[in-house]
Formats: structure tokens, C-alpha cells, sequence
């Protein structure tokens, strides 16, 4: 029974550090959490091509088993994640570890990113929300370089929250000023369009943003 149980226990690590938690040097571990990276990435990238009608009715076939793979793939992993959870401290309860790594930010991601293909499945029209899978994009901010530069900008945000704060009131009194002003020049001028200050708000972030207004 002691040799099950140190087998059971030595595949759970061994899936652990796999799918949650890779050593470092382990090319294994790095390479599988890459791949998943990967076909994340790949999906969100067929996600644009998808929304192009001529793409969708040509490749329509392609477009559905690739989603039906990659969500039996992200599926399996998801259930492996959750099964070696109690691999970890924090997570060693049988039940109540499990418990809270399904409600941990990276796991609701997955589970939301998911869940609309089996609804889908089962009859409901959740085609408008299919955008949800594009929440496993955060997934990429827990590799390597990238987790640490994201790390340092969460930083650089939270240390300068007085002055990005200040900045953004700025750009409010500058848009409500300059919107202000064109409504004043502008809205009784036949077929204008900045018939309010509200409406011309809409110039002023166009302008003030340098996208262009028309």
C-alpha cells in the first residue's frame, strides 16, 4: 500500500511541476508550460482570423476541431492542475486546498476561458461571449521575462499612483475644457456634429489621442 502511495505521490510532483510549478533547469517542465503559452497564443490569433467572414465560411471546419482540441487540451490541464494542487503547502487539504486553487485568479481564467464551448454544447448560443478566451492572454504573464516585467510594472504603477492619478485628472480638465470650447465655437453651426459637450468629447479624445476624428 506505502510503495501506491509513493508512486501516486511521485506522479502528482512530478505533474505538479509540470503544469504549475516548473524547477528551474527543468527543460521538461519549461517546455510544456511553453507549449501551453503557445496554443493560448494560437487561439487568440485564430480567434481574429475567425471574425472575418470570408475566413470563417472557408475554413470553418478548421476553425471548430481546432478549438475542440485546444479546449480538450486546456480542459485536461486544468483538471491535472487542480488534482496536483495538494502537491503544494498551500494547497494540501484534499478538498479545501482544491477549493482554493479553483478560486485563484489564473484558475477562473481558465475555467471563464473554457466554459462558453460547453455551454455552447449543450444548446446555448454563447457566441457573443467567445471573446471570454481571450482572458488566458494573463496566462502569458507568468513566464519568465515576461511575469518580471509585469511584476515591475504593477510596481512602477503602485509607486506612482499620486502622479498617474494627478496626470489622468489633467487629461479629464483638458478634454472637458477643450470639448467645452468646441461646443461653444461649434454647436449652432448647421450639421454640426458637436451639437453637446458630451458629443464633442468625442472629438477630444480622438484629438487628444491622435487617432483622428471623422
Amino acid at each position: 500500500m506505502s510503495v501506491d502511495t509513493d508512486t501516486m505521490q511521485s506522479i502528482k510532483k512530478r505533474v505538479y511541476e509540470l503544469i504549475i510549478e516548473p524547477p528551474d533547469g527543468d527543460k521538461i517542465a519549461h517546455g510544456v508550460n511553453n507549449a501551453i503559452l503557445a496554443l493560448i497564443a494560437l487561439n487568440v490569433l485564430v480567434f481574429v482570423f475567425e471574425s472575418v467572414a470570408s475566413l470563417q465560411t472557408q475554413y470553418e471546419g478548421f476553425f471548430f476541431y481546432f478549438e475542440f482540441v485546444s479546449v480538450v487540451i486546456f480542459s485536461i490541464e486544468y483538471l491535472l492542475r487542480i488534482w496536483a494542487c495538494t502537491y503544494s503547502e498551500a494547497y494540501k487539504r484534499p478538498i479545501r486546498g482544491r477549493l482554493r486553487m479553483m478560486a485563484t485568479p489564473m484558475a477562473l481564467i481558465d475555467i471563464i476561458a473554457i466554459l462558453p464551448f460547453y455551454l455552447a454544447a449543450l444548446g446555448f448560443d454563447l457566441r457573443f461571449i467567445r471573446i471570454l478566451r481571450l482572458v488566458r492572454l494573463f496566462r502569458l504573464f507568468r513566464s519568465g521575462k515576461l511575469a518580471q516585467a509585469f511584476g515591475l510594472l504593477v510596481k512602477v504603477v503602485t509607486d506612482k499612483k499620486e502622479e498617474l492619478g494627478l496626470s489622468i485628472l489633467v487629461l479629464i480638465l483638458v478634454l472637458i475644457f477643450s470639448s467645452s470650447v468646441m461646443w461653444y465655437i461649434e454647436g449652432n453651426e448647421p450639421g454640426t456634429q458637436f451639437t453637446s459637450v458630451p458629443a464633442s468629447m468625442w472629438w477630444g479624445m480622438m484629438t487628444i489621442t491622435t487617432i483622428g476624428y471623422g
